[in-house]
């Protein structure tokens, strides 16, 4: 995208509200970027938005000296730059799979003085990863909504069906933005929803009776 006739592309009046309307589709990971250049000067920005509920983000990225050769190197990568959902409520899937996750009620608080909890969305959550979570909230600083997912499955596709159930499959349908659980990465998983990165690695062995040879 390119406008002539500003110095800085947030400058135009009214101009945030057109792209918000001409980049209804444009989510927190588009790559859509807009040069806006005068005589003297170019400034590249780039346009993504936050969540569904706010309007489009434009963030100034870079200026360009106009008639002079530019070499362009995006070092960084674009979560180095988008580290903000002030704003944002975000809907969290999970079931109920102790010490993994599960919600304190009088039944659990005995058990809780051995997992680490949270709360925040009008909950106390508990969990194995709980802490790593609340490091991520207070980072990107959103809001939460807890959802539960009411088949208590991690997710798996149901051929009977033709779709996926459980925590997969809320994410999938809309009804959750994301889960603090500890997902198996698996092929089929993989094509579908993404992950973080990596955060624990297990290992499965098999054991048999050592043989004798008498």
């Amino acid at each position: 995208l390119m406008i002539h006739g500003t110095d800085d592309i947030n400058d135009k009046i009214g101009y945030i509200d057109y792209i918000d309307r001409i980049f209804e589709q444009v989510n927190f990971d588009s790559r859509v970027f807009a040069l806006s250049v005068n005589d003297q000067v170019g400034v590249l920005s780039e346009i993504y938005r936050k969540c569904k509920n706010l309007p489009v983000t434009m963030s100034r990225i870079a200026t360009i000296e106009i008639n002079k050769t530019t070499e362009m190197k995006f070092v960084d990568f674009i979560w180095n730059r988008r580290q903000d959902l002030t704003g944002c409520s975000l809907k969290v899937a999970y079931i109920y799979d102790p010490p993994f996750i599960y919600k304190m009620n009088n039944a659990t608080k005995e058990n809780t003085n051995k997992a680490y909890c949270i709360q925040n969305g009008g909950e106390i959550m508990c969990g194995s990863y709980m802490h790593l979570f609340e490091i991520m909230v207070s980072v990107l600083n959103f809001t939460i909504e807890w959802v539960n997912i009411e088949d208590n499955k991690y997710g798996s596709f149901d051929e009977k069906k033709n779709a996926w159930n459980g925590v997969i499959g809320g994410l999938l349908e809309g009804k959750a933005d994301l889960s603090p659980l500890h997902f198996s990465v698996t092929p089929s998983r993989n094509t579908i929803i993404k992950f973080t990165a990596s955060i624990s690695n297990l290992e499965a062995r098999m054991y048999m009776k050592k043989p004798s040879y008498k």
